[in-house]
C-alpha cells in the first residue's frame, strides 16, 4: 500500500492522513467490538505508512 502513497502528491497525502486521523479519533472515543478494533489497527498502520512517505519526500527535497 505504501507504493500507492508514493504516487500521490504531498497535499493529497496530508489530506488523506487528516481524514484517516479523524476516523481513528472517532473510533477511539466509542465502545468498540472486534470489527472496530480491526479498522483501528488498519488506520494506524495506514497513517504510519503515510507518515513514512511524507518523511521520505521531505528528505528528498532537502537533498535537492
Amino acid at each position: 500500500m505504501a507504493s500507492t502513497y508514493r504516487a500521490m502528491d504531498e497535499t493529497s497525502l496530508r489530506t488523506l492522513r487528516s481524514i484517516k486521523l479523524i476516523r481513528q479519533k472517532n473510533l477511539e472515543g466509542r465502545q468498540r467490538g472486534w470489527f472496530q478494533e480491526q479498522e483501528l489497527r488498519k488506520l494506524r498502520r495506514q497513517i504510519k505508512e503515510i507518515d513514512a512517505v511524507l518523511r521520505s519526500k521531505e528528505e528528498q527535497e532537502q537533498i535537492f
